[in-house]
């Protein structure tokens, strides 16, 4: 650096201009020791740094993680899982224009970082109970471009960024634009009676992305494909259907499915129609157990009546009559606490008859004058649940018979 050769003048004059030389190289890198990096490569060793030196692999950004700078990359959104797999971040650039680079290309504009030294152009920040000085690039970079870890979310946009030289974290905001294209719903309304289901299908396309059509699978091994949001659908049978609805955008020129989504996929149930149950009542009767007797004039006899509901629907308010002719000469006793007996006639109402339910009775009765040849006894049963055969007024009824014995 120095000349030490000719005259005592000339040495002289050498070393006063070298002694300047230096007195400006010191002076350049005192105004510089808190530039937060001086080249793309050179490892920041001073008091700006928020890592001391930097970091320029992954194993040592997650081994200088400690102390105040988890809660300041918090406050840049930068996680301690990313810092953890930084492995896997991108090798970037950040540039004194508050541009990040990934690439070649840019992910994010308006960038600002963060030192531990107050420069002017700075602004305070807090993060975990310290004070930091958050500036733009323009601020503190003496070169046009510096190293980062930069980290990108699964559509390539722009997360956080870490400067490798110092390891002061970076946000920006991110300019990779990716199209959405989703399907949000399905809604299925169906009507039973003639098993057709109307759906419904709701979308977002946006940001590059625009909708083409569905197509709707209905589960039956029927599909068809729908440029609007409705389609219709008749099944030939009932049953459980899964309808799903598979969607197509068009982004850049190019078809594209969108993500599976569990909302574009629903079920519709059909149950059979019911089937018709019948309503029917039936009547018994006997006289002492059996179809016919003989009796004695003026002396008491039975008759057993027995009610079953031998439909398929419950039964209420059966209504049950015993009226012997008159021609008879039947008298008609007692009902035996059951029911009551006015004008010789029988009447009881059974409140409730259930499927397969049956309810006996009986009366008493006599023959108070002798009459020859058979003597027919008729009970009826008529329930409001069952319709009468045209032409009568009862739903069902059966007799007995008696013979009266010769009187001595």
């Amino acid at each position: 650096m120095f000349n030490f050769k000719g005259t005592g003048k000339r040495f002289k004059k050498v070393l006063t201009v070298s002694a300047v030389v230096l007195f400006m190289a010191v002076l350049y890198s005192a105004t510089n020791l808190y530039v937060d990096s001086r080249s793309s490569s050179a490892a920041d060793c001073d008091a700006n740094a928020v890592m001391y030196c930097g970091a320029y692999d992954a194993a040592t950004l997650k081994a200088k993680y400690t102390g105040d700078i988890p809660s300041l990359y918090d406050y840049f959104g930068i996680t301690s899982s990313m810092v953890n797999g930084a492995a896997s971040a991108k090798s970037g650039y950040v540039t004194k224009d508050g541009k990040v680079l990934v690439d070649g290309k840019v992910v994010a504009n308006n960038a600002v970082t963060v030192g531990r030294q107050y420069m002017p152009g700075s602004t305070t920040i807090q993060a975990g109970g310290k004070t930091f000085y958050q500036r733009p690039p323009s601020v503190s970079f003496a070169s046009t471009q510096i190293s980062a870890f930069v980290w990108l979310d699964a559509q390539g946009r722009f997360v956080g960024a870490v400067i490798k030289s110092c390891g002061n974290p970076v946000k920006a905001q991110n300019t990779v634009v990716v199209p959405v294209l989703t399907c949000d719903d399905l809604k299925l309304t169906p009507n039973n009676e003639n098993r057709t289901v109307n759906a419904v299908v709701k979308y977002t396309a946006k940001d590059g992305a625009t909708y083409k059509n569905t197509t709707l699978v209905w589960g039956d091994g029927s599909q068809n494909v729908i440029t609007g949001t409705t389609g219709n659908h008749t099944y030939a049978a009932a049953g459980t259907y899964t309808v799903q609805a598979n969607m197509l955008f068009t982004v850049n020129g190019t078809d594209k499915a969108p993500a599976a989504n569990v909302a574009c996929s629903k079920t519709v149930t059909f149950t059979p129609p019911p089937v018709q149950k019948t309503p029917s009542v039936k009547i018994d009767k006997k006289v002492e157990g059996k179809e016919t007797v003989e009796v004695e004039v003026g002396k008491n006899y039975n008759y057993q009546i027995k009610v079953t509901n031998d439909g398929e629907v419950d039964l209420k308010n059966v209504a049950v009559t015993d009226t012997p002719a008159s021609n008879t000469n039947i008298q008609l006793v007692s009902a035996n606490g059951v029911g009551t007996i006015t004008s010789n006639t029988w009447n009881y109402v059974i409140p409730s008859l259930k499927i397969g339910e049956s309810m006996s009775f009986t009366l008493t009765a006599k023959v108070t004058k002798y009459t020859e040849g058979t003597l027919n006894n008729t009970a009826c049963v008529n329930a409001t649940e069952v319709p009468n055969q045209s032409g009568q007024d009862q739903d069902d009824c059966d007799d007995a018979t008696v013979t009266v014995k010769t009187p001595q």
